[in-house]
């Protein structure tokens, strides 16, 4: 080696070290006069700091101001144990508390960014994962896969999948057989909603995990985008439009989370990640995936989380007493347009929403429930364009009943009005919920042994009661 380069190196050690003790009197100044820490306590964590420099970051090239979440990881994780003689797990702790408030104070002198220094934090809260490499070190057979699999990230996905599903295996679905076996016995077309989630879920899996929005931690538009364009649906019909401005993936994207068919990862914040729970539902039959998602829009969602957060309201209120309206649909007319404002059983169904009751205007329930419900294929709805003081806007005037609609409101009847535990509640909606759930004026029922209206030939009791 030349003198010049000798020199070279010996000049780099000495402004390294330099610099670190500048460093290392700064924090222990900050630690004693803004935090007020004892001297013994100051001492300590600086010579932590201090061994984790010298020992580890020097030979590295890292400067202990450019300090990263990384570095950490692989010290604490891996090279104090397997080379630090003394090292304990009981220094885990200790540790982890000496580089938070290194972080702190680097980030407040602009060392670090806020993306680093919450990153730092993160890591900082992880005393079980450091823990567990100490535990695997010394039981482990293979100690080249151990170095090998000091991956944070990893360990932290795993144990958020354990504790989604906490029995270790993937959650049975509950479906209601009965209600299935009455949907395939009228052998009916695959509906448009069961098509598009089921599409909707393949896109999901092909994509491995979908980036989400910081805010709502919703999906982006352009996954919307493309899914519509897939679809060819056309609900994606302006460029500014975000997830919660189209009822149906709305609802698709709430329903995942609430099959836990995927879920948000706590390490980002703002990613979704496909769950072994969805490959089980792709494979579930078309009326068992019809089933559970009527099951979710009806009894599982909060019907205020399906529609828009501005659109404020108390569609929990309708919610609570959806039990009736899904007995008034079950009569209207298989095949024939049912006026809401020209009919008795329109007027019913008004009635029984929380604005109706109130002699209002037609209810959240019409405005973003029931075009969510047309995709079951359940009814056909009929809009007209209405002019008002203040805004104008299309309006639902009618219902066109489906034999799909017949057999699902049949079976939603029977099924009560209990609100999902995310539901809203208060003094003022509960006050309402219980005037909903009044008896109302009984219409004209079909007797036990009369003809099906659904025209199958079969008795009614033997057919969709």
């Amino acid at each position: 080696m030349s003198s010049d380069s000798f020199t070279e190196n010996e000049i780099s050690e000495e402004v390294y070290f330099e610099n670190l003790k500048k460093t290392l009197a700064a924090f222990a100044a900050d630690l004693s006069e803004k935090q007020g820490l004892k001297s013994n306590t100051v001492n300590r964590h600086v010579a932590r700091l201090g061994f984790f420099a010298e020992s580890f970051l020097y030979h590295k090239d890292i400067e202990i101001q450019h300090l990263l979440a990384e570095d950490m990881v692989d010290f604490l994780g891996e090279y104090y144990i397997r080379k630090v003689l003394s090292s304990n797990k009981s220094d885990v702790s200790p540790y982890l508390t000496t580089f938070k408030k290194f972080a702190k104070f680097a980030y407040e002198h602009e060392y670090i960014d806020k993306e680093n220094f919450d990153e730092i934090k993160m890591v900082c809260k992880q005393k079980d994962y450091f823990r567990h490499r100490f535990d695997t070190y010394f039981s482990s057979d293979d100690l080249e896969e151990w170095f090998f699999d000091n991956n944070l990230y990893a360990y932290l996905e795993e144990q958020e999948e354990a504790d989604y599903f906490p029995d270790d295996g993937e959650e049975a679905f509950h479906v209601d057989a009965h209600f299935v076996q009455m949907l395939e016995e009228k052998n009916l077309e695959t509906p448009t909603a069961v098509l598009a989630f089921s599409a909707f879920l393949e896109k999901i899996q092909n994509e491995g995990s979908l980036k989400l929005t910081k805010a709502r931690q919703h999906i982006t538009r352009n996954f919307w985008k493309e899914l519509d364009q897939l679809l060819d649906l056309q609900l994606f019909h302006k460029p500014t439009l975000n997830q919660e401005d189209i009822g149906l993936y709305h609802y698709f994207y709430l329903l995942g989370k609430q099959l836990k068919l995927y879920r948000i990862s706590r390490i980002s914040g703002d990613k979704l990640i496909p769950m072994k729970q969805l490959a089980s539902f792709q494979k579930l039959s078309t009326m068992e995936k019809y089933v559970l998602m009527m099951d979710g829009l009806w009894n599982q969602l909060s019907w205020r989380d399906i529609q828009p957060s501005s659109a404020g309201g108390r569609i929990e209120v309708t919610q609570g007493g959806r039990s009736k309206l899904a007995g008034t649909l079950s009569q209207f007319p298989i095949g024939k347009e049912v006026y809401l404002r020209d009919s008795r059983l329109g007027l019913t169904l008004i009635q029984q929403t929380f604005l109706g009751g109130l002699g209002g205007s037609l209810d959240h329930f019409f405005k973003y429930i029931m075009p969510i419900l047309e995709f079951f294929d359940v009814f056909q709805l009929g809009y007209e364009w209405i002019e008002k003081k203040h805004f104008s806007d299309y309006e639902l005037i009618s219902v066109e009943l489906k034999e799909t609609g017949f057999v699902t409101f049949n079976q939603l009847k029977k099924m009560g009005n209990v609100l999902p535990e995310s539901a809203p509640s208060d003094m003022i909606s509960d006050f309402f919920i219980q005037m909903a759930n009044q008896p109302v004026v009984k219409n004209e029922k079909v007797g036990r042994n009369d003809p099906c209206p659904c025209g199958s030939g079969k008795k009614y009791k033997r057919c969709c009661m």
